[in-house]
């Protein structure tokens, strides 16, 4: 894990411990199953071919992410690559992301009164809530798909419809107290990835944002799939990650005119909930071609190892 972005510190490998002792309700010295130090230094003892090591610090802000940042972070994704045989698999490099989807549209220039004669703004009307969102949890692959969406609503959940009518094929929808993704989640949406992303084992998904989603039980889980989760550098998903770079930005322009048209064609019913799964299904219908992914992909060079040019901030 620490090869990959995602390295354990001494109170975390205790808390992976204790997990695995109460899931197999085994009788230890412990005290509520949870080792303390010394069965830590008595485990690294034992383990020569383990020791703590100082990672390397990735800085905390987009804006200072260095290019031998991003160039060591490749050089280790080209080795894991070529350990796993997947540098000529496109099929099998997926990115997944989560995004979230305001009701409302915004404002864009539009055709109007010239200032001389009408010195007003141009009123916009949303359509909905611009702060009300709904997150949705996207995954690309380098050859060109893109899987059905999964969502991730906030509670409480509806018994009084159905959340997916219209929604694409092979939707999966789930439900959190705030809407937002969290481990539990994640590790559905695991399942939700292992059954779209074809029978060819190992893949390899890249994804951000891992102390939110990640813990050992998901980690082992998605290993045991043949599914290699590798972490993107921290505040850099602006520069590598694929669905980040090229996808949800035409996607987010298209959903906007899908909101104006819902506005127009059903003044005083907004976008809901309800709703919303057929909308975002239209709007994949008119936006999604597999070369927008495939380019998504290439533009951060995560589906071919080449020479890495990158335009750097201040």
């Amino acid at each position: 894990m620490a090869m990959r972005g995602m390295g354990l510190g001494p109170s975390e490998i205790r808390d992976i411990v204790q997990q695995f002792l109460k899931k197999e309700r085994r009788k230890t010295p412990f005290k509520n199953s949870r080792p303390g130090r010394r069965w830590y230094r008595a485990f690294m003892s034992r383990h020569p071919e383990l020791e703590r090591r100082r990672e390397s610090l990735l800085e905390a802000s987009r804006s200072r992410v260095s290019k031998d940042t991003i160039d060591e972070w490749f050089e280790k994704y080209a080795k894991f690559m070529s350990d796993n045989n997947l540098m000529d698999k496109p099929g099998r490099i997926w990115n997944c992301d989560e995004t979230g989807f305001t009701m409302g549209s915004k404002a864009s220039r539009v055709i109007g009164p010239a200032r001389t004669n009408y010195k007003d703004d141009i009123p916009h009307v949303s359509g909905g809530s611009t702060k009300a969102r709904l997150t949705v949890m996207y995954c690309g692959s380098a050859e060109g798909t893109l899987m059905p969406p999964f969502f991730v609503y906030p509670e409480p959940k509806s018994t009084a419809y159905d959340p997916l009518i219209g929604a694409q094929s092979g939707s999966t929808i789930t439900y959190t107290k705030k809407g937002w993704m969290d481990t539990i989640t994640f590790s559905k949406f695991i399942d939700h990835f292992d059954k779209h992303c074809g029978p060819e084992k190992p893949v390899l998904l890249l994804m951000d944002s891992v102390g939110s989603h990640l813990n050992m039980d998901i980690f082992s889980k998605a290993s045991a799939k043949q599914i290699e989760l590798y972490r993107l550098v921290p505040n850099a998903t602006h520069l590598i990650q694929p669905l980040d770079k090229g996808v949800f930005g035409p996607m987010k322009k298209k959903w906007y005119s899908v909101v104006r048209e819902n506005t127009k064609d059903n003044p005083g019913q907004p976008i809901d909930k309800r709703t919303f799964p057929s909308k975002i299904s239209e709007t994949y219908n008119s936006f999604y071609k597999p070369s927008i992914v495939i380019n998504s992909f290439k533009a951060t060079m995560c589906s071919q190892l080449t020479e890495i040019k990158l335009v750097m901030q201040d």
